[in-house]
């Protein structure tokens, strides 16, 4: 009996460590590209303290265009495929359009009350939604030769933290008389999808090894009679900052692209993927972390943190 136990507590052992050292992948989202959106008409324009800004509007997109609920599907299916977690492009814009009244009004208040208002794209609160990893924008035109038609794709992975490109493909289907467009372009993916995988693989691997990027900026407002060159214990604040910064990164990775008296920049920041929890980190988490640092002896500050995307948060030290 005792045998038993043994081998059967030796089994669920030996499962437990394999579950725990399956490698880990990153998780996508897949959306049209902005060129797609330009080139089709699914665009918004709206006016950002002056300047003309141009956004995707991907609930008009789905709601018009036959083909890309197919096209999104038929991607999402071959990544799903390989064993990479996906998250609904469809499903974060139902989301969106959900809260968009409560953000029109509260940028409404903030401008009546003269202060900037967010600038959050549409790709930026989908994001936020789903928390992906990596972003894949699909770029993809039918083309016509006689009784033929083919079809011409650009996949782009780009980091949904800090927006840089990490993979990319890009081919054509061979002509076909009779193919949908989804046969055609999952032909004309499958000839490129091991190599461009292995790139968002490669990347994410990375990420683990040394935490994902993000960029973190201070400031303070007029309010606040100090500023980032005032001195606590005999040390500048800017530089306590870096400090504890030093201590909270992955391996101590980021770079100091400005430092003034009242505006300091963090870019390469890199922070861990994960919290002790399990939970994904993005830049607004990691920002709140810095807060509850800077509320503390010998600053005892007032502080405010805004996420403007998942890999870009402000801290804002003093009251408005």
């Amino acid at each position: 009996m005792k045998k038993i136990l043994v081998i059967l507590l030796s089994f669920f052992t030996l499962q437990k460590v394999m579950a725990q050292e399956k490698p880990k992948q990153p998780t996508l989202m897949v959306v049209p590209s902005d060129n797609w959106c330009v080139q089709n008409g699914f665009t918004n324009t709206f006016d950002n303290a002056g300047q003309q800004i141009k956004q995707c509007d991907y609930n008009k997109a789905f709601q018009e265009n036959t083909e890309l609920l197919l096209v999104v599907s038929k991607i999402n299916t071959l990544f799903a495929a390989r064993n990479f977690p996906l998250k609904d492009l469809k499903q974060s814009v139902s989301s969106i359009s959900s809260t968009s009244f409560e953000d029109a009004a509260m940028n409404a208040d903030r401008q009546n009350a003269g202060k900037s208002t967010m600038a959050e794209s549409n790709l930026d609160r989908a994001k936020n939604i789903a928390k992906c990893d990596i972003i894949i924008e699909l770029t993809w035109k039918v083309y016509t030769s006689g009784p033929n038609k083919y079809v011409t794709f650009i996949l782009a992975g780009k980091d949904a933290y800090s927006n840089k490109q990490v993979a990319g493909a890009e081919g054509t289907s061979e002509p076909s008389m009779s193919a949908p467009l989804p046969v055609l372009l999952e032909e004309a993916v499958l000839k490129h999808i091991d190599n461009f995988q292995a790139r968002l693989k490669a990347h994410f691997d990375d990420m683990l090894a040394n935490g994902r990027e993000i960029r973190l900026e201070l400031k303070k407002w007029d309010s606040w009679t100090n500023n980032f060159e005032t001195e606590y214990n005999g040390e500048e604040f800017g530089v306590l900052i870096e400090d504890w910064l030093a201590k909270n990164t992955v391996k101590g990775k980021f770079s100091t692209q400005q430092s003034t008296e009242t505006k300091i920049v963090f870019e390469q920041v890199r922070i861990p993927l994960f919290n002790e929890n399990g939970r994904p980190i993005d830049a607004r988490a990691f920002g709140q972390q810095l807060k509850k640092f800077l509320k503390t002896s010998p600053f005892n500050l007032l502080v405010k943190t805004e996420a403007k995307g998942l890999g870009f948060a402000q801290v804002i030290v003093g009251t408005e």
